[in-house]
């Protein structure tokens, strides 16, 4: 998705958003090559790093959906996705099929352990994890941003931009008065 897309999202859900921020992850690890998707030289994590930490923060919350408790420290870390682009693909694809299927959950309520103190949970909803993951994903984005800038490469402007950021230069830039 790039940035044109998310301005006019007013009224996607949250997991719409999700789900397309998702894809655009995997569309930029298809583009690189593996070298590249895998590189953490000089950073403290490659791209290949940030994708596989967004994709599992969805699979832990996925996963936690069943009895209604999510754990986001109960992540795999699964070195496949973190170097390989066509498993992070893959595994993208299986997460957003899932995410399709969570939308009318909105207000249902679960309750997600702290990460700061394993035995305390925080109540929450579907919806609102849904747009934890969202914000999360288009942090990592940025990252993933300022890694790709660093290998030469152009990225969308608005990679890992948050909406808010968006909407608020496309307000800015509208003539006044109209």
């Amino acid at each position: 998705m790039d940035g044109s897309e998310r301005n006019n999202s007013s009224l996607a859900s949250p997991a719409e958003m999700l789900k397309a921020e998702l894809e655009r992850g995997a569309a930029i690890a298809l583009a690189l090559d593996a070298d590249t998707y895998r590189d953490a030289r000089g950073h403290p994590g490659s791209i290949g790093s940030h994708i596989r930490h967004d994709l599992e923060m969805v699979e832990c919350f996925l996963n936690g959906l069943a009895g209604f408790v999510i754990d986001y420290s109960s992540r795999r870390r699964d070195a496949a996705v973190e170097n390989d682009p066509s498993a992070a693909a893959a595994k993208t694809r299986s997460l957003v099929k899932r995410l399709g299927l969570v939308s009318e959950l909105g207000s249902k309520t679960v309750f997600v352990r702290s990460e700061t103190d394993p035995d305390a949970f925080h109540r929450s909803t579907v919806g609102r994890e849904l747009e934890y993951l969202y914000s999360h994903t288009v942090h990592h984005h940025a990252l993933i941003g300022e890694r790709l800038k660093a290998f030469g490469i152009d990225a969308d402007p608005d990679l890992g931009v948050a909406l808010s950021t968006i909407r608020y230069r496309k307000r800015r830039a509208a003539p006044v008065g109209g």
